[in-house]
């Protein structure tokens, strides 16, 4: 036959000891309905984290949209600085040879040649008004 533990001890010492309880950290187990609960936050943590991260993912792509303007905005600046010129509209005689049959653009600030092209079938028109 096989002892149990209190069994095993002498009379003597089962006379004498005494049971305390004592907080310890041991395994425990889950009833279904805890695991259940615990199955229903693994899900609601889940979805919270997919939140953060497509919220992150928008974050980053404003940031890094707006880091894209400035780094364009810093290239043309640097590229003026370099070439010491810029795109700029502005106004532009452009002056119609009816003799020729050519116009040209002159810059308005230098007195350069910028095009010269032959006059259109609209252009000639011009000559009548």
């Amino acid at each position: 036959m096989s002892k149990k533990k209190n069994d095993a001890k002498p009379k003597d010492l089962q006379s004498d000891s005494k049971t305390v309880k004592v907080s310890m950290e041991i395994d425990y187990h889950l009833t279904p309905e805890e695991l259940a609960e615990n199955k229903e936050t693994v899900t609601e943590l889940m979805d919270d984290i997919d939140a953060l991260v497509i919220e992150k993912k928008k974050s980053a792509k404003a940031f890094k949209s707006q880091i894209n303007l400035k780094d364009t905005e810093m290239t043309m600046l640097r590229d003026a600085i370099r070439t010491k010129k810029v795109k700029k509209t502005m106004d532009v005689s452009v002056m119609m040879n009816f003799k020729t049959g050519k116009k040209t653009a002159i810059h308005p600030q230098t007195g350069e040649l910028l095009w010269e092209k032959d006059l259109t079938p609209e252009d000639r028109q011009e000559k009548m008004f």
